[in-house]
């Protein structure tokens, strides 16, 4: 080896490399540049290289290379482009697609000498077209966002998309779902984003098999899925498998209602999602139906069903439950309105298990369809037990539109046999799709007449049809029915379309297992009938008329009188149809023996009942009657009476023992009811035809008859029809029995069946047979009058009774002649009434005082036998056959035969006093004249005799008229007299024994002008009666201030007790209402005695007090107040108070006194001060001080000062001046040495 030889000089490498040509293979990303020598590769960075389709780079589409590879250093260089460099460039369209369109700039590469490339811009020698088809690598899903990301191994042209060539599918490729449609938002790039379309959004979301998670998204592609940029389309994976989604995002967004409509019609709710939901998930409970935002009515389903399929479209049928429910609701889902619905999250998912969205707020539907459908009678069953037919519709039924009277039922057989209810009414008034009809006893009885309803219904059925206007829905639609009803023609068979179409068919029918029971019946005596109504239909051929019993009391007992009649053979059933109406037609033997019996089937009275036995009768069901026992049997319902008529034979008059009462005997032509007998209808005349003498009638009023019933009925006629016939005694009615006859009216009487009489008219009357009455009436003779004894004697024509004594019967008249100057007197009920003497014939009135009192006040009247006349009215007593005596009339009244004047002195009785109203009242013996009464004559005492306390009356003022009762008001000062003396008619004790009265014999006269009878008082005064106390409270009437003396003068409305007097409860004031001074008293001395005149000294300290005020110094100032403990009267009754607004003025008499210096109190020659005292209180504001003069009385009489100035040093009003002395003043009394040395 030879050893290097270092050279002698070296010549670096100073040429600049070339950049000579290149070459793009666009299939490998592989870029081949060659240069005019080698190249240091480490200096061809990526900032150097920049592709452009533009040599002087000026076109918008220029590529900085910066992510790829280069070789080793070479003056060929070859530089491998990254995949993301790649793409870049393939994203752009115009760049190095061509080789006109693609240059490669080159700067800032070296060689190994570090000579520096000048910058150099080629177009390539050699453009490889990209020839290999891209591929899909990897894909990703967002459910959330609707969001499809495929990545490709390259960029390809998104122009060239074809969406339906993906295809999503769940594990293993099932369940594919191919795109329709979406929207990328990339053109050009090697990954796409797909908005896939909301129809392929909710087809995936709809199959819970695709696109929940990572696990069953996979995705398969169609070739023509989508190109690159040279056209090369998308590679297919192998034996078409599917590519699964390395990243996936679940949907999380909750559904939404976005639309609803509630279609009334079908029962349908078509909800629109936000997405597909999931059908199973859908819980009926958690939806709500409501009638406003208010929630007034609202209903939560129970149930109800959805389609099948998981879509944004879901329908859902209400259960027909529920349905029914709400459309019973008239206030809900019935219209647009009142169409609103609520629901919970748990309503449904969507197919990813999101719960619903709720609203806080009620949501209306967004469409409504009203229930337009007919509604249809579904079924129908029969309860005969319980009388109830139950319609069952398919839909609510209004109660008040539904009809039963446009039901027809019909023979099962034959249909031209039908019933149309007629009574039968509906039971329930609730909205509801099942309503039960309440069978009518005559329409049930009639379906089971015209066997429409038998024993075979359950095996052949009941028929039933109705019309339109049978019923209503909720939404007034009318039911569906038939268009006519069916008829025989369009019949043949039952089964046929013409048929079933409107004709219901039911087997459901419960068979009557009721007993038939008797519900009414009627007796009818003049046909000759028993009609019985029983509760059912009644098979005519099973009636046993030997187990229908008659009976006169609902309770029959063997042992009691009570009554039972059997039917005899000889009464049928005369019914030959079945039905409830059975009529049974009565034998003549059992008619016979019914009216036979006075206390049953009169028709008049609770006497008619029936029994039956069980087994009597079956109805067409074969039920035997329920029994009516005897014990409880059934009143007849109607009775028709026997219309035969009886009439009358003959009458006779009568009294028992010979006196009234008056008796009727009348014979009948058969027996009659005695309780029917109406005596009104029977009319008394004086001869056969009444019109002949129609003044001499007489209709009866009333009267009595015998219970027994018979022929011959005996009638008591009242006292006052006797009187009537008696009032006829001029005609003899009743005397004579040519001239006594009756007429009777056919309501006279009934016979035992209530038959009314034949009349008797009032032109042809029945004489009477028999008389035997007495009815000739006494007569007055003449009476005679004693007023000393008050007695009035009447002489009769025959024997009279004391009782009766008709009262106010006799009348005393002044004159015979009726005119104006007459006195007319009625006497009322005597004091007694006796006998003269022993033939009874003469009686004597003792006439009682309170008449004889205003007899004797008629100073014309009843004073000698010329002025005393006497009339009596008929009836006012009677003879032994109670015949009236004759009336004296006062047109002709009786002269008094013998007269006796009243001799007798009025003598006092009683006497009450009133000490309240100050009222005395005398009652005398008879009546007095009160112009003679002398007041001063009657004096009140404190006891019966040798009183210590009593009072002689001054005056008194009558008030009440001639007459026994004498009343007059005292004189106030007799009354309050009275009251201010202690235990005199005292009611502080007991007035009874401290009231007594006596009088003069010159007191009073009477009518007759005898003097009243003495009580003295020293022997046995009168005792008072009745003593009223005083009870009303004392009131002031007026109140005297005299400021001159110092005095207050109370005047009472009546005596007060002076040592009740309490001062401090009265007050003076200022004013009634604004009250500006006020004294209240609180002493004095009373200078009275109790009276009704107080006069008080006020105390010395409240009469200055009231002097100091402006007040009480005119009339119009001065107001006294006081409480009702300011007084009581002699009975301890309080004042009448007057406080604040109802203050008394008081009669002011003005202070006129001058005051005076009462003393010279003090002179304080530190202080400065004199104080001088008056007797009364003094206006400060008018001292004068140069009126005061001080003067020395011993030393130097003569040595005067008079002051000049000074102050008063209070400004109250008072009985004290207190004054401040001026300096000067001072001054001038300390130089005197005679003033004021000393005291």
């Amino acid at each position: 080896q030879q050893e290097a030889v270092p050279a002698y000089q070296f010549i670096p490498d100073q040429v600049i490399p070339l950049f000579q040509e290149w070459e793009f293979d666009l299939d490998s990303g592989s870029l081949k540049f060659i240069f005019s020598e080698t190249i240091n590769t480490s200096t061809f960075t990526s900032s150097l290289l920049i592709l452009s389709n533009q040599s002087n780079l000026t076109f918008s589409h220029n590529l900085v290379i910066n992510h790829s590879s280069i070789s080793e250093n070479a003056a060929i260089v070859y530089y491998n482009l990254s995949n993301f460099d790649l793409n870049r460039i393939k994203m752009i369209p115009n760049l190095c697609s061509t080789v006109d369109s693609c240059y490669a700039h080159l700067s800032n590469v070296t060689d190994m000498n570090s000579n520096v490339l000048s910058p150099t811009t080629l177009r390539p020698n050699i453009i490889n077209s990209d020839t290999s088809n891209p591929k899909l690598t990897s894909c990703s899903l967002d459910m959330n966002l609707s969001i499809i990301t495929l990545f490709f191994s390259e960029t390809v042209n998104g122009s060239s998309f074809s969406y339906d060539g993906i295809l999503l599918s769940g594990v293993d490729g099932i369940y594919e779902h191919r795109l329709s449609f979406g929207i990328s938002n990339q053109f050009y790039s090697p990954f796409h984003e797909v908005k896939l379309s909301d129809y392929d959004v909710n087809l995936i979301k709809e199959n819970s098999n695709i696109g929940t998670s990572v696990s069953n998204t996979f995705l398969r592609i169609e070739s023509f899925l989508v190109a690159d940029m040279s056209g090369n389309y998308v590679d297919l994976f192998p034996n078409s498998s599917h590519l699964q989604c390395s990243n996936f995002i679940p949907d999380f967004i909750p559904p939404e209602i976005v639309y609803s409509h509630l279609d009334m019609n079908t029962g349908t709710i078509n909800f629109i999602f936000s997405e597909p939901v999931n059908v199973d998930s859908f819980r009926p409970l958690e939806f709500t139906l409501q009638n406003n935002d208010a929630v007034i009515s609202f209903y939560r389903l129970t149930g109800g069903q959805t389609t099948q399929r998981n879509w944004t479209h879901v329908d859902f049928d209400f259960d027909l439950f529920d349905l029914n429910i709400i459309k019973s609701d008239l206030s809900l889902a019935s219209n647009f309105n009142n169409s609103y619905f609520n629901h919970s999250s748990k309503l449904v998912s969507d197919t990813n298990f999101n719960r619903i969205y709720t609203s806080s707020f009620p949501i209306r539907f967004s469409n409504y369809t009203p229930d337009t459908t007919s509604p249809r009678l579904v079924s129908f069953s029969t309860d005969l037990v319980h009388d109830y037919l139950t319609l069952t519709f398919n839909e609510p039924i209004l109660p008040l539109s539904l009809n039963p009277q446009t039901l027809l039922f019909l023979h099962p057989y034959y249909l031209n046999i039908s019933y149309s209810l007629e009574f039968s009414t509906l039971m329930n008034e609730k909205i509801s799709t099942e309503h039960i009809i309440y069978f009518q006893e005559s329409d049930r009885n009639e379906l089971k007449t015209l066997e429409i309803i038998s024993p075979s219904s359950p095996s052949i059925g009941v028929l039933l049809y109705h019309t339109q206007n049978f019923a209503n829905d909720t939404n007034n639609n009318r039911i569906t029915s038939g268009p006519v009803p069916p008829t025989p023609i369009l019949c043949l068979d039952i089964f046929s379309e013409n048929c079933s179409r409107f004709i219901l068919y039911s087997f459901n029918i419960t068979l009557d297992t009721i007993l038939p029971f008797l519900v009414r019946w009627n007796l009818n005596l003049t046909s000759e009938e028993i009609s019985l109504f029983f509760s059912d239909s009644i098979l005519v051929e099973s009636f046993d008329i030997s187990k229908i019993f008659l009976q006169n009391t609902v309770n029959f007992s063997s042992s009691s009188l009570s009554l039972q009649l059997e039917f005899n053979i000889d009464t049928v059933v005369s019914t030959s149809i079945n039905g409830p109406n059975i009529i049974l037609r009565i034998g003549i033997n059992d008619l016979n023996l019914l009216k036979s019996f006075p206390n049953i089937g009169t028709c008049l009275s609770n006497d008619t009942y029936l029994s039956i036995a069980q087994g009597a009768v079956t109805d067409l069901f074969n039920n035997i009657n329920a029994a009516i026992p005897p014990h409880s049997a059934v009143e007849v319902t109607k009775c028709y009476p026997d219309t035969i008529q009886p009439f009358l034979t003959s009458f006779d008059l009568y009294f028992n023992y010979g006196k009234p009462p008056l008796f009727l005997r009348l014979t009948f032509s058969e027996t009659i009811n005695s309780s029917s007998f109406e005596p009104g209808q029977l009319t008394f005349g004086s001869q056969a035809n009444f019109f002949s003498d129609s003044n001499n009638v007489i209709t009866l009023t009333g009267g009595a008859t015998e219970i027994l019933n018979s022929n011959i009925l005996n009638v008591s006629i009242l006292e006052s029809d006797l009187l009537a016939i008696r009032n006829l005694n001029a005609v003899f009615l009743g005397i004579d029995r040519n001239r006594t006859f009756l007429a009777l009216t056919n309501s006279t009487v009934e016979d035992m069946q209530g038959n009314s009489n034949i009349p008797i008219s009032n032109s042809s009357a029945l004489m009477v047979t028999n008389l035997f009455a007495d009815l000739k009436p006494p007569e007055l003779m003449y009476f005679d009058l004693d007023l000393s004894l008050n007695e009035l004697t009447l002489f009769y024509t025959e024997v009279v009774l004391l009782e009766p004594f008709i009262s106010n019967s006799f009348s005393l008249h002044s004159s015979a002649v009726v005119d104006t100057n007459r006195y007319n007197f009625q006497l009322t009920q005597p004091d007694s009434v006796s006998y003269l003497d022993s033939n009874r014939s003469t009686i004597t009135l003792k006439i009682h005082l309170e008449d004889l009192y205003q007899i004797q006040n008629l100073t014309l009247l009843a004073t000698s036998s010329q002025n005393t006349f006497l009339s009596q009215i008929r009836g006012a007593v009677i003879d032994v056959a109670e015949n009236e005596v004759l009336s004296v009339t006062p047109l002709q009244p009786l002269q008094v035969r013998y007269f006796t004047q009243d001799r007798v002195q009025p003598e006092l009785v009683t006497f009450s006093l009133d000490l309240d109203v100050g009222r005395l009242f005398l009652t005398f013996s008879e009546t007095v004249n009160v112009g003679t009464i002398d007041f001063t004559q009657i004096t009140i005492q404190n006891s019966h005799s040798s009183p210590f306390l009593a009072y002689s009356l001054i005056n008194g003022s009558i008030t009440s008229p001639n007459g026994p009762f004498v009343a007059f008001i005292l004189a106030n000062q007799d009354l309050n007299d009275i009251k201010a003396i202690d235990k005199l008619a005292d009611s502080n004790y007991d007035p009874r024994m401290n009231t007594f009265i006596a009088i003069s014999p010159f007191t009073i006269r009477d009518m007759n002008m005898n003097f009243n009878v003495e009580i003295r008082s020293d022997m046995m005064a009168k005792q008072i009666d009745l003593f009223f106390p005083d009870v009303t409270r004392p009131e002031i009437s007026s109140a005297i201030v005299n400021l001159n003396e110092g005095s207050l003068t109370l005047i009472f409305s009546e005596t007060v007790r002076e040592s009740t007097l309490d001062l401090t409860q009265f007050s003076l004031q200022d004013n009634l209402t604004v009250i500006r001074y006020r004294v209240g008293l609180t002493g004095g001395i009373s200078l009275s005695a109790s009276s009704t005149v107080l006069r008080i000294l006020l105390s010395y300290t409240n009469l200055n007090y009231i002097k100091a005020f402006p007040f009480c110094t005119t009339n119009s100032n001065c107001f006294l107040t006081y409480s009702r403990d300011g007084i009581q009267d002699m009975v301890g009754l309080h004042l009448i108070e007057r406080l604040n607004g109802n203050a008394l003025l008081v009669l002011l008499i003005s202070d006129t006194n001058r005051p005076s210096l009462v003393s010279f109190d003090e002179f304080n020659l530190q202080n400065n001060t004199l104080i001088l005292t008056l007797d009364e209180t003094v206006n400060i504001d008018s001292v004068n001080f140069t009126s005061l003069i001080l003067q020395c009385l011993f030393e130097n009489p003569l040595s005067r000062i008079q002051l000049l100035y000074g102050s008063n040093i209070r400004q109250t009003n008072s009985t004290q001046i207190f004054l401040t002395l001026n300096i000067h003043d001072i001054d001038r009394i300390k130089i005197d040495p005679f003033i004021c040395n000393y005291r």
